[in-house]
């Protein structure tokens, strides 16, 4: 996949950038892996779908915009 591609990758509080760092010396192109430095949202996908499977928004777990795009694509869907 690196070989086309760049990953980008958000790493959740919590979890030891240098577990990541170990994976990445294995790699054949790591400098196609992109950290991005991006507040952290503490929501997980599995409180997203407990919310929805309630009849419920995603709202106040995700952006509004988010919230907007997991409606209209149906994601987070059985």
């Amino acid at each position: 996949m690196l070989e086309r591609t760049r990953l980008g990758v958000v790493t959740r509080p919590g979890f030891p950038r240098n577990e990541l760092d170990t994976v990445l010396e294995r790699l054949e192109r790591p400098h196609r892996v992109l950290f991005l430095d991006i507040d952290p949202n503490m929501s997980a996908s599995t409180d997203i779908r407990a919310r929805l499977e309630a009849g419920n928004a995603p709202d106040g777990l995700v952006p509004a915009a988010v919230a907007g795009l997991i409606k209209e694509r149906g994601l987070y869907c059985p």
